[in-house]
């Protein structure tokens, strides 16, 4: 899914206009365009659908659900972590 820019969905809108119309401050919206705030999730819905497009593809970035895959591949399972360890005493049968 493509990652979208607020301020690419925006254009020429003027931000006043646009943060009244979703129901924020037009401060509020120009920090979570530059992702210095991140919004409640009420309000990533309300961007959304002012813009027609999912809140994945404002909010979320493809690079992040790679790096998260990734390191899910680097970390050992249960099994792996169990085999590289010493074995310590054995439990009484």
């Amino acid at each position: 899914m493509e990652h979208l820019d607020l301020r690419s969905l925006r254009g020429k809108r003027p931000l006043k206009e646009v943060s009244k119309i979703i129901g924020i401050t037009p401060q509020m919206l120009g920090k979570i365009e530059l992702k210095r705030r991140k919004p409640s999730l009420g309000v990533a819905q309300k961007i959304a659908n002012y813009y027609g497009v999912f809140v994945e593809q404002i909010f979320f970035n493809d690079t992040r659900d790679k790096t998260s895959t990734k390191l899910a591949k680097q970390t050992p399972t249960q099994d792996e972590q169990a085999a590289t360890t010493e074995p310590g005493p054995k439990p009484a049968a």
